[in-house]
């Protein structure tokens, strides 16, 4: 079923109606809260008459009423008369079942119970929007009850429009049947969190449809709370949720035209705008004091203080009928805007976060400078009359503030600046000189390798103890100077920069705000710290490196360097006659040989070397003589082994062996000759091979001359040996023997002769 725009207007009509077709006593009212209106009577009495036109008059109106109440309240209501097995409901209605009814009950009391539930009232007559709340009033009285709960009990009490207000749903209350003075007039009230509509203003209410969402509705107003409990003081005060701004309501301000503010003898802006006020007070005084048990104790008044500096004042606040009173009474003027204007001190010092201990101080000071003279029972009713010139106060109090604070936050911005440029300024000297000093001992490092360098090789051979003197001295200055004293310094004074400049942006964040600060500092700070950091480890490990480097060089340069000045190169071997059947004379070029150090030439199974001043001789820088023994010789060339040579430090390098090794050479005799003193003289060719003379087992010694083209033997033992045997033989290394026959010796002939 589909409601018709029109449903809600005269909105109690059709109650009345069926009062007056029922015959209910005037007396009796319908109990209307804010979420239902019944009515109940369990000996309802129903008198109609026995004459049968009047009786059918009668059923006829009470018939009108009953389909009236149908159709004006639709689902919403239910409609009961019961007596015994008898019942009559507004859902099957029908005007014979009404007669049925009548008939069997007669004048014998019945039950009769009318309730309205106004939660689905306002769906039927069409009052359905996302995030909102409505509460609609059948009688203005009802709603005036509703609105006159005490302060510390309209969060609690059951007849409380405001109970369960929590702002996050905007409350719409609606009253069609508005009137002032009996007059049927329109109401219209809006604010964020709620909206007051009377008479033929309900019509609008999709105009004041909330304009946020609920999560930020909800959480603006839980700030507020939540700062109150905060920053006041307050003692047994049953609040958990409800704030000015939920009252906070505004009027129409046509262009052109007057403000539509509610007559003061509006019977719902009374209790409305008395709410408002005790709500301002109790959000901007810095104590409040509620009597203990307050939710239990019906009515009574609170007291609430403002103090600030040398100005102290109470104030007795009265319950909301009374503080209603008050405001309609002769002495005020403009009341509505007055508890308005107290809603919207209590607005401005919670605006926002920053601040509101500034702006509370500056409100006690104007508060209580203004009513610290007079009496408590009476600084209500004052704080209204002088609301206007104390929130003018308060602003030009604020203003005054606000420009010696302005003149104090400047300062503290350039003195953050300031700050700022002189920590950067510190970072960047830090830099250079990590910077400076990192230059200085790299060219250090380069200049004591140098140094060492040249000194050591300044004598030869290279003197490898300088060398590493001069090194492991500047590793060691390194190592204790530059790096554990200079690095630990600069860290320590970063750190201390850091430190001292983080410290005092907390200062200023406490002053400023985080936000601020933030901006001023930027990312100038925060760069140069990771800057220094990245230089400063570069140059730890540059550091470490160049000490890395420096124990590299001490370790392996001396040996590198012996290695390249002992260092040589071959270019042939070749084999020199004489060769005899022992060795073979072998003559190696090449280059770079020094008979200072240390050459061994290996050749198969035998190493010869120039330390023993035989084995191996030097010539020059290109040549090397030695004289390897055949056999050795015969084997490498079968094994097809090179020649090794090494000198001193260098590395060892090969050749091979020539082709073919000479035959051994022979000595070859080509005259014996005795002389006249009895000596044995022979002449020939490579005499000096001979390695021994024996004459019948017997050494003979001999002497060769003339590069081996000579051989003389002069020993008297040896000879008288010659002399008898005649036979010389000559012995080699390989233990092979030649005879030479002797010829015979004058002497030995003249003694045959004789």
């Amino acid at each position: 079923m589909t409601a018709t725009p029109t449903l809600w207007e005269n909105p109690a009509g059709a109650l009345h109606a069926l009062a007056a077709a029922l015959g209910i006593d005037p007396t009796k009212k319908f109990n209307e809260g804010p979420d239902e209106l019944s009515f109940s009577d369990e000996n309802f009495a129903l008198t109609l008459s026995n004459d049968p036109v009047t009786r059918e008059r009668q059923l006829s109106v009470l018939d009108s009423a009953m389909l009236g109440m149908k159709t004006k309240y639709g689902p919403s209501l239910t409609l009961r008369l019961k007596l015994a097995g008898q019942q009559l409901t507004i859902d099957d209605y029908s005007q014979a079942k009404l007669e049925n009814f009548c008939k069997k009950v007669g004048n014998d009391p019945f039950e009769l119970l009318i309730t309205i539930d106004k939660a689905m009232l306002a769906a039927y007559w069409d009052f359905d929007a996302p995030d909102v709340s409505f509460k609609i009033f059948l009688f203005l009285e009802a709603l005036v009850r509703a609105l006159t709960i005490p302060l510390s009990e309209v969060e609690q009490d059951e007849n409380s429009v405001l109970k369960g207000f929590t702002g996050e749903r905007k409350l719409f209350i609606l009253v069609p049947d508005h009137t002032v003075g009996g007059v049927s007039q329109s109401l219209e009230l809006n604010g964020d969190y709620l909206a007051v509509l009377g008479g033929g203003a309900v019509g609008n209410w999709r105009n004041y449809l909330p304009q946020n969402s609920s999560d930020e509705a909800l959480r603006k107003v839980k700030y507020v709370y939540a700062e109150a409990v905060d920053t006041l003081k307050w003692t047994q005060v049953p609040h958990q949720f409800l704030t000015p701004l939920h009252l906070l309501l505004d009027w129409p301000k046509p262009k052109g035209g007057n403000e539509q503010v509610p007559d003061k003898n509006d019977l719902i802006a009374r209790p409305l705008f008395a709410q408002l006020l005790a709500l301002s007070v109790l959000y901007t005084a810095r104590e409040s004091r509620f009597p203990s048990g307050s939710a239990e104790v019906k009515g009574g008044s609170w007291v609430a203080t403002y103090e600030a500096d040398k100005y102290l004042a109470n104030i007795d606040v009265p319950d909301i009928e009374v503080i209603g009173n008050m405001l309609v009474s002769d002495t005020m003027q403009e009341p509505w805007q007055a508890c308005q204007t107290a809603g919207r001190l209590a607005q401005w010092i919670y605006k926002e976060e920053r601040g509101i201990s500034n702006r509370s101080e500056v409100l006690q000071v104007a508060v209580a400078s203004f009513l610290q003279d007079g009496k408590s029972s009476e600084n209500l009713a004052e704080l209204v009359l002088k609301a206007r010139e104390i929130f003018e106060r308060v602003q030009r109090r604020w203003d005054q503030f606000m420009e010696e604070r302005l003149h104090k936050y400047f300062s503290q911005i350039k003195e953050l600046e300031e700050r700022v440029e002189s920590t950067t300024k510190t970072y960047n000297e830090q830099f250079q000189s990590l910077t400076k000093g990192l230059t200085d001992n790299m060219l250090a490092a380069v200049a004591v390798i140098v140094g060492s360098f040249i000194a050591a090789i300044f004598k030869s051979p290279f003197q490898r103890y300088i060398f590493v003197f001069g090194l492991a001295v500047y590793a060691l200055y390194l190592m204790i100077f530059p790096m554990a004293v200079g690095l630990v310094s600069q860290c320590q004074r970063f750190k201390d920069a850091r430190d001292g400049f983080r410290k005092r942006q907390r200062e200023f964040i406490n002053r400023l705000s985080a936000a601020e600060v933030r901006q001023i500092v930027g990312n100038r700070i925060s760069q140069n710290e990771q800057r220094f950091r990245r230089w400063f480890w570069l140059t730890t490990g540059l550091y470490t490196l160049v000490l890395i480097s420096l124990i590299a060089a001490i370790l392996l340069v001396p040996a590198l360097l012996k290695n390249w000045t002992d260092d040589f190169s071959l270019t042939e071997a070749s084999f020199e006659a004489p060769a005899d059947r022992e060795v073979v004379p072998l003559v190696i070029r090449g280059d770079g040989f020094d008979n200072t150090k240390e050459i061994v030439v290996t050749v198969g199974n035998s190493k010869l070397s120039n330390t023993d001043g035989k084995s191996v001789k030097v010539h020059g820088a290109t040549v090397l003589t030695l004289t390897p023994p055949r056999a050795d010789l015969a084997g490498s060339m079968l094994k097809n082994e090179a020649i090794r040579v090494r000198q001193g430090e260098a590395n060892e390098q090969t050749i091979a062996l020539p082709a073919t090794i000479p035959p051994p050479a022979e000595a070859a005799f080509e005259s014996l000759t005795w002389n006249e003193d009895g000596s044995l003289e022979t002449t020939g060719s490579k005499l000096n091979l001979i390695p021994q003379l024996q004459s019948g087992g017997m050494k003979v010694p001999f002497k060769v001359s003339d590069d081996g083209r000579k051989l003389e033997i002069t020993d008297q033992k040896a000879l008288k040996k010659l002399h008898a045997s005649r036979i010389l033989e000559i012995v080699y290394k390989d233990g092979v023997k030649a005879s030479v026959s002797l010829p015979a010796s004058p002497i030995s002939r003249k003694a045959q002769q004789d």
